[in-house]
């Protein structure tokens, strides 16, 4: 899989929401679906809660789940070796940012694979 199509790929994700981690082993080559962090429900429960901004998992316990930019994010990092924080686009903060910055670089490096 190309960086474009992984481009292509993380933009069909909302940067905030919380996907079930199965639909990276199925849709990723495997090498690329093992960099990107997973969390429980409880951890994405946690995290809800400390942010105050509201919202719910509906996923049942034992689920194993990840994010839209925490997917794009990593496997930026580990297709470019790109760190978005450090980047000629500036300083990026935001998980929003961060993941439209995250599909950017991969498109623009798109026929590397």
């Amino acid at each position: 899989m190309t960086n474009g199509q992984l481009a292509d790929w993380l933009d069909q994700l909302h940067s905030h929401s919380v996907y079930d981690a199965d639909m990276l082993k199925e849709e990723l080559p495997a090498d690329v679906a093992k960099v990107v962090p997973t969390q429980t429900v409880a951890q994405v429960e946690r995290a809800i809660e400390l942010r105050g901004l509201g919202g719910e998992v509906t996923a049942p316990n034992g689920t194993i789940l990840f994010t839209g930019y925490m997917a794009s994010t990593a496997i930026a990092r580990y297709r470019l070796g790109h760190d978005l924080c450090d980047s000629r686009y500036g300083y990026i903060s935001g998980r929003g940012s961060l993941h439209r910055a995250a599909i950017a670089l991969l498109r623009e490096f798109g026929d590397q694979s």
